[in-house]
């Protein structure tokens, strides 16, 4: 398996310079989507359907970066953790 960043651009507010990374590992199936900087704004855990948001401001960015990958997944999302 490749891993694999995908640069997000030119859609959504927000988005621009978001990249999303996967990580698979012992039956963890993450998309992390991270700033320019490398910092991580939040994951999207596949296998569990949960987002993860470091920050609540950032939330839109990251569900505008993840929705061309994850698609139905986020509608279907019962629930968000925002980190603290």
């Amino acid at each position: 398996m490749t891993k694999r960043a995908e640069r997000v651009s030119g859609e959504g507010a927000g988005v621009e310079g978001l990249m999303v990374q996967p990580w698979r590992k012992w039956g963890h199936d993450f998309l992390y989507v991270n700033d320019a900087a490398g910092s991580t704004l939040g994951y999207f855990d596949r296998n569990t359907g949960l987002l993860h948001v470091a920050d609540r401001r950032n939330r839109a960015a990251v569900l505008a970066a993840l929705a061309p990958q994850v698609g139905d997944k986020l509608l279907m999302m019962r629930q968000t953790k925002v980190a603290v």
